[in-house]
């Protein structure tokens, strides 16, 4: 007599399915059946061990199927029942689910769980398409607790599951609102809940978010049998190609076949996190992989290569490459009952009215007033700036850049076009000489060759402000010392290329200020200074 020593439990994965262990003295005949459709029917001899070990997982496996859930509410599917029975005897009956799970499951795990990987709290968009299976193996209900941004929740009764059946409930957050008095939840919390109310599943959140341009939508089968929507925001890129065979035939090539293909190129976008990378993973091991097309309904797809690698504590994406699996050489275009009508603006003069079509084409403002739209790249409101807040924003910008010093205004600009230097390198005013002031010691200025003419005409100034009598050798001094050099004895005011003064006599710095176009002369360390500018003709000289 034979004895059944492991079978498989009633309620299992095909990927955890047992093996079937039978202890026999004798040789046993085996039969396996799919409702009444006979699978295998065979016989084993246990041999010298008395041991038959009967592997039955890859005979269900290739029965098991899927097919993308309807757009219900709900949809249902009955559960895949089996049955075997040795030597004749009374038939055992058992439920094999599509999928697998790296443990050991009990039916205790198909009541606390949904069949999906997805993070617990997962973010998705207004028309993305949602979905959530559910194996009921008892009297049950979905309830939504929706949260609002006025700080209020609200839970209602989704639908009532069909119990023995395989429920996939389409959550598309678009379809929400209907059930709240048409309010929309930033976000939802989804359960299962009993005939007593109480919560037997754990809680899915689905958060709503802002949709991107590069968002594209797939749906694929994960590795517990049910279906996921997945949104990747990466770059999408179409590498189609064309490939034309031809044939030549007295001097003339013709073509007699073209096999043009669609190929894509898509980045996943940076994972929120390692979960949601390891979910995202899901998408690459299964073969039944949908996407929202053009044509706008998901279409089926073969993923022709990928790079799924990532580094623990780094910013993650993955790539990969695909085709439609229908490819045809046919298009189908919409089209309306009449065209749309010619966008038209018409003046109140009758006129039309269109707008430029070049940036050329319309009138400059330039009020300080007129505002600009600003929008942070991490935020979606928008917010405006003034040109006048703008030009002071990057004015500041630079004065506080390395480039501070190479930038100088002239706030006396006009008074400084009267000054030129003629041939013979007498400094003029107004065309005329300037006297020179018995009075005042004269000195020896050096002005290098290598400074811009505008530099060196304001040297010349502040060489008049100081009692300079005239004579400005420009262009014809032999010692010009640049650096740390030390200048010659006869120099009181030396001024190195870079425009960096020093007066000897009184061993101060003189530095041209960028900012207010004036020459200042620092003492010491405490930044005391002496400030000469020129305002109605006369020199004013302000001590700080």
């Amino acid at each position: 007599m034979a004895t059944i020593l492991i079978q498989p439990d009633l309620y299992s994965f095909a990927g955890n399915l047992k093996n079937i262990v039978v202890i026999s003295s004798a040789k046993i005949s085996f039969t396996l059946k799919r409702g009444t459709d006979v699978l295998l029917q065979t016989t084993y001899d246990p041999g010298v061990t008395g041991r038959i070990e009967i592997d039955i997982k890859k005979i269900i496996q290739d029965l098991l199927t899927s097919e993308l859930p309807a757009m219900d509410a709900i949809s249902v599917k009955d559960f895949p029942a089996f049955a075997f029975s040795v030597d004749s005897e009374a038939e055992i009956l058992f439920y094999v689910f599509k999928g697998g799970v790296d443990a050991y499951v009990t039916s205790d795990w198909f009541a606390e769980n949904f069949l999906t990987w997805m993070p617990q709290t997962n973010y998705v968009h207004w028309n993305q398409a949602q979905y959530l299976s559910y194996v009921a193996l008892q009297l049950s209900s979905v309830k939504i607790k929706g949260y609002f941004s006025d700080g209020t929740d609200q839970t209602v009764l989704f639908v009532n599951l069909v119990q023995n059946k395989i429920n996939t409930l389409n959550l598309q957050y678009s379809s929400l609102p209907v059930l709240f008095e048409n309010k929309q939840p930033q976000y939802i919390d989804v359960w299962v809940e009993n005939a007593e109310e109480q919560r037997m599943s754990y809680i899915q959140r689905l958060v709503l978010k802002n949709s991107s341009p590069d968002d594209n939508y797939f749906l694929f089968e994960n590795s517990l049998g049910g279906w996921d929507s997945i949104c990747f925001d990466g770059k999408l890129k179409n590498e189609g190609t064309s490939d034309v065979k031809t044939f030549s035939q007295e001097d003339v090539t013709s073509e007699y076949q073209v096999d043009a293909v669609e190929k894509y190129l898509k980045n996943t976008g940076y994972f929120v996190d390692d979960r949601h990378r390891l979910w995202a993973f899901e998408f690459f091991k299964t073969k039944e992989r949908y996407f929202l097309s053009h044509r706008e309904f998901f279409e089926k797809i073969v993923v022709l290569s990928s790079t799924i690698a990532s580094q623990k504590t780094e910013p993650s994406s993955y790539n990969f490459s695909f085709s439609l699996s229908n490819s045809t050489k046919f298009i189908n275009l919409s089209r309306t009952e009449t065209p749309d009508l010619p966008l038209q603006i018409v003046d109140p003069a009758g006129d039309l009215f269109f707008l430029a079509p070049r940036l050329s084409e319309f009138s400059v403002y330039s009020n300080d007033a007129g505002l600009i739209p600003i929008q942070s790249p991490f935020v979606a409101e928008w917010h405006k700036i003034n040109l006048g807040s703008l030009k002071s924003s990057i004015k500041d910008s630079v004065f506080a850049s390395p480039i501070f010093n190479l930038i100088h205004s002239h706030t006396n600009l006009s008074l400084l076009d009267k000054f030129t230097v003629n041939s013979s390198g007498k400094l003029l005013f107004n065309g005329k000489a300037i006297a020179s002031d018995d009075k005042i010691n004269p000195h020896t200025l050096i002005i290098p060759q290598t400074l811009p003419d505008i530099l060196a005409t304001e040297i010349a100034l502040y060489a008049l402000e100081s009692g300079f009598n005239g004579e400005l050798p420009i262009g014809e001094i032999v010692e010009v010392f640049v650096g740390n050099e030390t200048p010659p004895e006869t120099a009181k005011l030396w001024i190195d290329p870079e425009g960096q003064g020093y007066d000897i006599v009184n061993n101060s710095t003189v530095q041209l200020n960028p900012v207010t176009g004036e020459l200042e002369m620092f003492f010491d360390p405490s930044l005391q200074s002496t400030v000469y500018s020129i305002e109605n003709g006369m020199l004013v000289m302000d001590i700080n």
